[in-house]
């Protein structure tokens, strides 16, 4: 009886009608769930601030690349207010927490070099409104959501798959690691994510992002100068850090960035860790050694699907009376993943 009893008990107390309004995916919203994340942020955000409300994350590189005025720039331009900043760092922990879902497929070699890069300075995290949801596309469930519109303006992280004008075509970045910024897919995304950037930075964060005024534009800038101030400019160029680190005073060093620019292909961006104590470069060359190494890396097992694929903001246009069970039929078949016509975000 006891056993009957507790089979019939439910794993979660955040409502499935809570999760349904937030996502377009069934196994998203089945994970969700349980997620403590989500379930930290679900008790403490409404159905409609999740629907206005959406972030960009200005990773380290895009400090260090100075793409942070432009990613201002093309929020301004397309209707996103900054409601809230907050500076913060990622570590290798908080990585893998905040792409839960989508870590399996990372390689070795990414995983590697993330947990250098994100760690190697602060990270902005900007909070949005948007602006211009009744301009928008409707359903049923109302406006596209703001996560949802970003989400799609935002663009490939793999520069080859870059089209149109789309935040990171026009931010630039050379390869798939250096794509400057993150944001979420989803309103459930950014239930998570909020939540959980929450609980790693002691920031209110859930509760500034109901925010309705902009942050000052003299207190943005004020941010960012502070960010430029700690970490010197860097071009993110491989081939101009193997000629800075070819004129290393480290001989090793210099010598394999020396056969490196000659073409050895033994002398890649491993070989070139194996030089430095627990394989982590000295900050003066540690954004040398990035550029290079994140040009050479191969990002994704080969034959991995992600936990949670990334859903497409035109889901959200389609019909809004399908069925749950429909749509994880459909994610069981990877269709989700073929109508998309976006990819996995490399962390």
């Amino acid at each position: 009886m006891t056993a009957l009893a507790d089979a019939a008990l439910d794993t979660s107390d955040v409502p499935e009608e809570y999760c349904a309004a937030l996502t377009r995916a069934a196994v998203k919203a089945e994970l969700y769930r349980t997620d403590p994340y989500f379930r930290h942020g679900a008790f403490r955000t409404d159905v409609g601030d999740a629907l206005a409300t959406t972030f960009v994350v200005a990773k380290p590189d895009a400090v260090a690349g100075r793409r942070i005025p432009p990613v201002l720039e093309f929020l301004d331009e397309n209707g996103f207010a900054v409601v809230a900043a907050a500076r913060f760092r990622f570590t290798p922990l908080l990585t893998r927490e905040v792409w839960r879902y989508q870590f399996n497929i990372a390689s070795w070699a990414r995983a590697e070099v993330v947990d250098l890069l994100l760690p190697a300075g602060d990270s902005l995290l900007l909070i949005l409104r948007d602006t211009l949801p009744a301009t928008l596309p409707a359903t049923k469930r109302g406006p596209l959501p703001a996560a949802c519109r970003l989400a799609a303006l935002k663009g490939a992280a793999d520069p080859r798959s870059r089209r149109g004008d789309n935040l990171r075509t026009r931010l630039g970045g050379p390869t798939t690691l250096f794509n400057f910024v993150h944001t979420a897919d989803e309103p459930a995304d950014v239930v998570r994510e909020l939540a959980l950037l929450e609980l790693a930075t002691g920031a209110p964060l859930i509760a500034t992002a109901r925010r309705t005024g902009p942050v000052p534009d003299a207190e943005l800038s004020a941010a960012v100068q502070a960010l430029h101030d700690a970490c010197p400019a860097h071009d993110l160029d491989a081939r101009a850090s193997l000629r800075r680190l070819a004129a290393c005073p480290d001989e090793r060093v210099a010598r394999l960035a020396r056969r490196a620019l000659d073409g050895d292909p033994s002398a890649g961006w491993s070989a070139l860790l194996d030089l430095f104590p627990g394989r982590t470069p000295p900050a003066p060359l540690l954004w040398d050694v990035l550029s290079v190494a994140t040009g050479q890396i191969e990002s994704n097992v080969p034959g991995l699907a992600p936990q949670i694929p990334t859903v497409a903001a035109h889901t959200w246009l389609d019909d809004p009376g399908e069925t749950p069970t429909a749509r994880r039929r459909e994610e069981g078949r990877g269709v989700v993943t073929a109508r998309s016509g976006g990819e996995e975000e490399a962390s």
